[in-house]
């Protein structure tokens, strides 16, 4: 099932042009504006949270699913790379990921039938 999910999430970032870093269990991390800078990150995060919504819902419809989605949006400076010396990982860090994180585990889940 979240290989269903995170793979159309996959197709949805590619679509507005974000880098996806990471899975974290059931939860899927993109960018904006990473490796490469742009002027819309912004826009582009806010779209491809939206599609990610709208597809949320149309999932719930046809799979008869209860599931529900939380986005934590944010904007501003993060730290991009690669650590450590095993299982090499294209990670993000920074005050704008934390607070994204924080965005998204504090809020209510959101009914997709709405």
């Amino acid at each position: 099932m979240l290989n269903e999910i995170f793979s159309e999430f996959d197709r949805i970032a590619r679509k507005h042009g974000l880098e996806k870093i990471k899975t974290i269990g059931d939860a899927y991390m993109a960018v904006a504006g990473v490796p490469i800078d742009c002027e819309d990150h912004a826009e582009k995060a806010a779209a491809f949270a939206l599609d990610v919504i709208e597809y949320m819902k149309i999932y719930r419809q046809t799979s008869n699913s209860e599931l529900q989605i939380r986005v934590g949006l944010h904007c501003g400076k993060a730290i991009a790379g690669v650590i450590g010396e095993n299982k090499f990982a294209y990670d993000l860090w920074g005050d704008s990921v934390n607070t994204a994180s924080r965005m998204e585990s504090h809020g209510e889940g959101k009914d997709s039938r709405e």
